[in-house]
């Protein structure tokens, strides 16, 4: 605390503000930790419960939309992803900016999910703020009227990560079919769902990796979706590590928790995952920058392509042979 009030003092309030505005997603963690710091806490705390008072609005909606699905008969439905892991923690449901929320459902209840987000004014619609994504991937539902006419979008993702470029998702989705219709949980007591803490911090992990390759944006804010879970409930990392040799995910999942443990000292049993092999070493010399202890962004699709395929923890001729014939 004492280097966050230090370091806070030389930035000052307005510039920080002006920052954390154009990164929007790390500016609710941040006032969160401010008013813990005691660093102009009156004026961080209002910037936080702006975030809380929005979020409880989304979350109103999603209560109606998981009961309309309860009640025509749908059971695999949860969120996912970043909220999910906000509402997993069960901490302050203020540290999410994102403008959207996604949910993850089993194929064959696609329709009742679709159904019930259409009862309740979100119909499928193209958006112009994000690159295009494939409906193979994920369908866009809008509500222009939401929010007191500010609009939202919930997303239903038909695969586990929006990205079909070198990705090899068939495990990681036939995994997530398995545990949306055995291991959820109920938030609080709402008919909201959620994985368990378990899946949601693998789902996470592998979104940090697979989706934004360790350092894209928004970068730390992932960590701190982990980060949070981790800290505040019980996982069985014995399983987590069983699921990631299974699905063949490489060294994905002990680097994505690495990350968060060097920034964050994130409380991870890294030797769960065994021993770190050269191949493992260069990818977090990689990934990390030790001298400035920042992420390093993977800018451009062949570097993208070169983590992608180093994260196969094989020999990347390998991994792009086999790419080219699995779906």
């Amino acid at each position: 605390m004492a280097d966050l009030r230090r370091e806070y003092r030389n930035i000052g309030c307005e510039t920080l503000d002006a920052f954390l505005t154009k990164n929007k997603r790390m500016r609710p963690f941040a006032a969160e930790a401010l008013v813990a710091a005691g660093c102009d806490a009156e004026y961080w705390d209002e910037v936080h419960q702006s975030y809380v008072n929005r979020n409880l609005k989304i979350f109103d909606i999603l209560v109606n939309i998981f009961t309309d699905f309860e009640m025509a008969g749908g059971k695999t439905m949860c969120v996912y992803e970043n909220f999910g892991a906000v509402l997993s923690s069960r901490e302050s449901i203020g540290c999410f900016a994102s403008g959207d929320v996604d949910l993850s459902v089993n194929p064959d209840e696609d329709q009742i999910a679709i159904d019930a987000l259409k009862k309740n004014g979100f119909n499928l619609d193209a958006r112009s703020d994000h690159a295009p994504v494939s409906t193979k991937l994920l369908l866009p539902f809008y509500n222009p009227d939401t929010l007191e006419g500010k609009g939202y979008w919930l997303n239903i993702m038909r695969k586990p990560f929006c990205r079909n470029f070198m990705l090899v998702q068939s495990k990681y989705n036939k995994r997530l079919s398995v545990l949306r219709a055995s291991e959820t949980e109920k938030y609080k007591d709402t008919p909201v769902q959620l994985l368990n803490p378990t899946p949601m911090v693998y789902y996470n992990a592998l979104h940090f990796a697979c989706e934004h390759h360790y350092s894209a944006s928004p970068g730390m804010a992932l960590c701190c979706d982990v980060d949070r879970i981790v800290r505040a409930r019980e996982l069985n990392w014995e399983t987590l590590a069983k699921w990631s040799n299974e699905d063949d995910a490489g060294l994905r999942i002990r680097l994505a928790l690495d990350v968060c443990n060097h920034f964050l000292k994130t409380p991870v049993p890294l030797e769960v995952f065994g021993k770190e092999n050269a191949n493992y070493k260069k990818m977090r010399s990689r990934i990390i920058d030790f001298q400035n202890n920042v992420l390093v962004p993977q800018v451009g699709k062949l570097a993208r392509l070169r983590t992608e395929l180093a994260s196969d923890d094989k020999p990347m001729a390998l991994s792009l042979i086999t790419r080219l014939w699995r779906r």
